[in-house]
Formats: structure tokens, C-alpha cells, sequence
């Protein structure tokens, strides 16, 4: 009996482990990260980085550009990026690229330049709720990237563009989610280990 225990308890341990998010996700961002910035307001768009964990509320953290606004950051090390998640209360026409070479305009700030590589490009749409939700895009290289940098336009009929909040994590965070084989074999292995439970029992029954 306490052989099948254990292999029960084993099931349930690897069924567990296989549904266990990873330990690194997201790619948490500060200030100190943005070595870029064109025609942003609100330190320098460092309120778009205020708001790294929990939940985003409007206005909290709002990146209001005049027309159009640019930021690079440089996140320390290169990275597999997965996805990005945005949060904004507005209409926000964006692009999002990553390089790992960055040039100084002259004016206080470096921007990327030479080879770049996974362009994001989309339309934000307005959330008007008092808690926003992300808005996720995902990468399709496996490149690794040191320096992204987020492009915002404003939307079409308005002077500016907005942003709440970015959010970057890597690549393993999205695959830390089970698929759909995966939860197939954990459902056949809990099938197993009832069924050889099963049998122990009749054959303790009839001895």
C-alpha cells in the first residue's frame, strides 16, 4: 500500500510541477532603464514603469506625449522577450522594437539604431475603467535583445497619445503555461495510478 501511495503521490507532484509557472517572468522596468526619451512628459515617461506590479488604475501613471513620443531602454542584459503588456486609458497608435546597438542623437538621448529585429506594431484601444486590463502582444523571434524601445502615436482625431503603464517579460513566462498535450498526459497519468490503486485493492481483497 504505501508503494501505490507513493506512486499517487508521485502523479500528483509531477501533474503539479507541470502546470508551475517559472520562477522568472517578467522583466521588471525602472526609470533608471530609460536612456531614451523623445517628446514625453511626466518624468521623463518614467510614470509608465510605476506601476510594475498589482493592479493599473487610470491616471495612476499616465504617458502623455504631445504628439508623439519615443522611449529606449536598456534592460541591463539581453533577453529572450515573449510578450509585452500595455495598459492605457486611451487610443494609442504604438510600435515596439528591440536591437542590441544604440546611438547617442546629440540631445540626451540614445535611441536604437543598426540591426533591429521583432517590430510590434498595433492600435490600443481606450479601457475607461477605473482598473485596466492588459493589453498583450507577443514576439516571434527567439533572438536574444538588450534594448527595446516603444514608439507611441496619437490615436486618429486626437493631440495626444497615452499610456498607463508597460510591462516586458521573457520568453519563458509564456511557455510556462501548459498546453494542451501536456494537460492530456497528466489527466492519463492520474488515470494510471487510479487504475494500478484499483488493482492493489482487488488483489488485497481476494488474499
Amino acid at each position: 500500500m504505501k508503494k501505490i501511495s507513493g506512486l499517487f503521490a508521485g502523479a500528483i507532484l509531477t501533474a503539479a510541477l507541470a502546470a508551475s509557472p517559472a520562477s522568472a517572468a517578467q522583466i521588471i522596468l525602472n526609470s533608471s532603464m530609460i536612456i531614451g526619451n523623445t517628446n514625453s512628459a511626466g518624468a521623463n515617461g518614467a510614470t509608465i514603469v510605476n506601476q510594475q506590479t498589482g493592479a493599473v488604475s487610470t491616471g495612476l501613471g499616465t504617458y502623455r506625449p504631445g504628439h508623439t513620443g519615443l522611449l529606449t531602454f536598456d534592460l541591463g542584459k539581453a533577453y529572450d522577450l515573449g510578450k509585452i503588456d500595455l495598459f492605457t486609458s486611451g487610443a494609442t497608435a504604438f510600435s515596439f522594437i528591440a536591437g542590441n546597438s544604440v546611438g547617442y542623437n546629440g540631445w540626451g538621448s540614445w535611441h536604437l539604431n543598426g540591426q533591429t529585429a521583432t517590430p510590434l506594431t498595433g492600435m490600443l484601444t481606450a479601457d475607461g475603467g477605473g482598473a485596466l486590463g492588459a493589453q498583450s502582444f507577443r514576439f516571434n523571434s527567439t533572438e536574444k535583445f538588450r534594448y527595446i524601445q516603444l514608439y507611441l502615436a496619437p490615436a486618429i482625431h486626437t493631440g495626444f497619445a497615452t499610456l498607463d503603464e508597460l510591462r516586458v517579460f521573457d520568453r519563458e513566462s509564456i511557455a510556462a503555461v501548459p498546453e494542451p498535450a501536456t494537460w492530456a498526459m497528466m489527466i492519463m497519468g492520474f488515470g494510471l495510478a487510479g487504475s494500478a490503486i484499483r488493482r492493489r485493492r482487488d488483489a488485497l481483497g481476494f488474499a
